[in-house]
């Protein structure tokens, strides 16, 4: 099983769209992400993780704490019981090293927009490719 087999197409979705708002910003020199995955790649990252292995507790909270988040900013209902409201100063830390380890990933496997538009206008905050003389 795969992640394509475990995450909704509305989370892929957000994070293909949050991608090209990351991929953009470059292009206007603005570093939108600060080197780190959003939630929603997060949630997907620890969705398709926790079918593999079980996760350490922390993990898990934050799991469901950005979880909450994604799901409420998508309108979408949620049990009343929902035990994570918020993350304490560890699960905060590990939260921002897991950001930075997908987020660096992510960067590894550019998406078929990026390399369009290195192609096109180079490496974001240079200048672009030169015409072509005619």
């Amino acid at each position: 099983m795969n992640n394509d087999d475990v995450i909704p197409k509305w989370l892929k979705d957000q994070i293909a769209f949050e991608e090209m708002v990351d991929i953009l910003g470059k292009y206007s020199g603005k570093d939108l992400a600060a080197g780190k995955a959003s939630d929603a790649a997060v949630v997907a990252c620890l969705m398709d993780a926790s079918l593999k292995a079980p996760m350490p507790h922390d993990v898990a909270q934050i799991y469901l704490y950005l979880g909450r988040k994604t799901l409420l900013a998508r309108g979408m209902a949620l049990p009343p019981d929902q035990p994570v409201l918020e993350l304490n100063k560890d699960q905060e830390r590990t939260l921002d090293e897991i950001r930075r380890g997908i987020y660096k990933v992510m960067q590894k496997n550019k998406s078929p927009l990026e390399k369009a538009l290195t192609e096109v206008f180079g490496k974001p905050g240079k200048t672009g490719k030169k015409a072509a003389p005619v």
